[in-house]
């Protein structure tokens, strides 16, 4: 927290992450953990269900285990098994990426809303046909299973609802999911109405967090919003990645006010290879007296004192 503008990081402050505590048991070993987690509302039933394993050591299951078995399995449908485990996935990967839980629970009802309208168990769930390009999810337990990179995508897609988007690259890294597997869960999201158009993310959107990742000071990362307010203004910068746009911005008042944030750790973080930094900072550096607040480049002597540059 500033204690001049009242500013708050919350990234940096709060621990999304969820609780952990030691719970004793009845022989004194308090090594044992225990998680905490919110009630699950996206399943469609509120049956108790398991995934039964095979019986090991023999090729046969008895009369009374095949009879349990199929109990477990009538006990929650096959819609809820996938939501379940989704859900499960999701809220794992929200904790390593470090987001808040109103980002998780968009991202379950995401994730809830393809499975309802992607899926063949999802769609005849609902009492539909499934679609011409339905996608037949695998559970967790299977070998070639593709659940987690769908529900990484929701994830994604509920990141850039709010505003606090996330690369591929940023989930390829984190959650070791690989890129490929990731864009063609991200088609098949798209094909549901009106999540593209409201998923549209913004320079400024990625501004916020990578400004406070490489370590800005308060008082230059309101000059880099004010740039990147400005930014629009500049046809040469149009079409450019909102993330390459973040990083030249970053690297153009950290380069005026001498603060030391060097083009390697502006890539580290924003994933922007360095000779695309370099490039659209030398863009931006024609544009300066357009992009940044006249004060600060008077501040810095990047204008004359008689400039007629009118301020922003």
């Amino acid at each position: 927290i500033c204690r001049d503008c009242g500013m708050v990081f919350r990234e940096a402050v709060l621990d999304y992450r969820e609780e952990r505590r030691s719970i004793k048991s009845d022989d004194g070993n308090e090594k044992d953990h225990s998680r905490s987690t919110a009630t699950n509302n996206t399943l469609h039933t509120s049956g108790l269900g398991t995934v039964v394993g095979k019986v090991r050591g023999r090729a046969f299951m008895t009369k009374a285990e095949k009879q349990l078995k199929k109990r477990k399995q009538e006990a929650m449908p096959a819609i809820d098994r996938l939501l379940l485990q989704g859900n499960d996935c999701i809220r794992t990967y929200a904790e390593h990426l470090q987001v808040p839980p109103k980002i998780t629970d968009i991202a379950q009802k995401q994730f809830k809303e393809f499975v309802e309208k992607m899926t063949p168990v999802g769609a005849r769930a609902m009492g539909n046909e499934p679609p011409v390009n339905a996608v037949n999810l695998k559970p967790i337990k299977n070998k070639n299973t593709n659940l987690p990179e769908y529900a990484a995508v929701a994830l994604l897609w509920a990141c850039r609802l709010e505003k606090v988007p996330r690369t591929l690259k940023e989930l390829h890294k984190i959650l070791k999911i690989k890129q490929k597997k990731i864009r063609a869960a991200l088609k098949a999201y798209r094909n549901i109405a009106g999540l593209s158009d409201a998923a549209k993310t913004s320079h400024a959107d990625y501004l916020g967090r990578y400004v406070s990742e490489v370590g800005m000071s308060h008082a230059l990362i309101r000059v880099a919003q004010a740039a990147a307010n400005n930014v629009k203004h500049i046809d040469e910068l149009s079409g450019k990645r909102p993330q390459t746009i973040s990083a030249g911005i970053i690297m153009l008042v950290a380069t005026i006010a001498n603060e030391n944030i060097s083009v390697d750790r502006i890539t580290a973080t924003t994933g922007v290879a360095a000779t695309t930094v370099t490039k659209t900072h030398q863009t931006m550096v024609s544009h300066q007296e357009q992009l940044l607040p006249r004060d600060f480049l008077l501040k810095y002597g990047m204008l004359p004192s008689s400039s007629t540059v009118p301020p922003q």
